[in-house]
């Protein structure tokens, strides 16, 4: 259950309530997303942070680790505790702490939150794309992961397709070319001397 969690929030970006709180139905594998959504369950209301619902693409990776999970028992919640019910969030952190410690880790919910943010980050995703995967707005995504998006953005400039743009080029230096060697012809004319291709003493008729 703790690896299908973490595997959630490193590959889907959710917050930790958000996970705690996803029902069997919600992780939809035959559609491959995760639905976050409001919801009342046994009298209980809750609904994400900024009270929008989205919904989050599975990837191959994220897919293939819950495809091996199965929730036990037969409640309702997609990440129940050990006794079959919701997790306290303070009791899940604290428990995911103690498994960390054991291995020599230090990372939280939040630090995997973020390793979903800064792989879309280093992948060139744009920021407004990782802020609407993860609820957030644009501004705290630009302070969290602005710094990791790539410097190379020659290909954001252009606009026409690299075949499309290396013809153009061609034609235009053929063009350029051919009013140069017009402009010389003239100049030549003017100046009495020979235009490019002619022998001295020569003058093209008419």
């Amino acid at each position: 259950m703790i690896h299908a969690a973490v595997a959630i929030y490193i590959n889907a970006g959710l917050r930790r309530e958000e996970a705690l709180w996803l029902t069997r139905e919600e992780v939809d594998l035959v559609s491959s997303v995760i639905r976050v959504r409001a919801k009342t369950i046994d009298g209980r209301r809750w609904q994400p942070k900024t009270g929008r619902n989205r919904v989050v693409p599975i990837s191959q990776s994220l897919f293939e680790t819950l495809l091996r999970y199965e929730p036990p028992g037969e409640c309702v919640w997609y990440l129940p505790s050990p006794t079959g019910k919701q997790w306290h969030p303070d009791n899940f952190s604290q428990h995911l702490k103690q498994l960390n410690e054991a291995a020599g880790l230090r990372w939280t919910c939040l630090d995997f939150r973020h390793t979903f943010g800064s792989h879309l980050a280093q992948k060139g995703e744009s920021l407004y794309k990782i802020a609407t995967l993860m609820s957030s707005s644009p501004e705290i995504c630009r302070r969290h992961y602005a710094a990791l998006v790539p410097e190379e953005m020659h290909d954001t400039v252009e606009f026409t397709q690299r075949g499309a743009a290396d013809e153009e080029a061609t034609e235009t230096r053929a063009l350029l070319e051919q009013v140069l060697l017009e402009l010389r012809e003239i100049k030549s004319k003017a100046s009495g001397s020979p235009a490019p291709g002619e022998l001295p003493g020569e003058r093209p008729l008419g």
